[in-house]
């Protein structure tokens, strides 16, 4: 999944984010040909990611096995890569849990994470504690 990650930045134009390499290599420990990285609990949080890092990311979530949690937490995320992750969760059944708390979201955020959440009907919990989510 690290490749992917590189490969997406460089076919987005992005820098690649050592922090972010960082928490890839720790989950690809578990991958193997036949079996698809683990990317269960994967936690970014803490790591500035932004926009264009979090659509580098997509290619390597779609590719990965069960995420089940995904913490997004004082990630700079928001926006348009927010709406396009939220676009991949509604796809993702196997996703339960978001932490998106600390992030600059607003009012078109909330809008993409209810339409996430009215579409996966296994995500069970987002937390947007210190978000502008009221």
């Amino acid at each position: 999944v690290t490749q992917l990650y590189i490969e997406s930045c460089a076919e987005l134009n992005v820098k690649v984010n050592p922090e972010v390499v960082n928490v890839l290599q720790a989950h690809q420990f578990l991958a193997s040909p036949t079996v698809p990285p683990n990317c269960y609990n994967i936690n970014f949080s803490s790591t500035y990611l932004g926009a264009h890092t979090i659509k580098a990311l997509l290619p390597v979530l779609k590719a990965c096995g069960p995420p089940g949690t995904l913490g997004f937490s004082k990630c700079g995320v928001q926006g348009d890569a927010l709406k396009a992750l939220m676009t991949l969760i509604r796809e993702h059944h196997s996703v339960h849990t978001i932490d998106l708390s600390h992030n600059r979201l607003g009012t078109p955020e909330a809008h993409a994470i209810l339409t996430a959440v009215r579409a996966n009907p296994s995500i069970t919990a987002v937390n947007m504690v210190g978000t502008l989510i009221v």
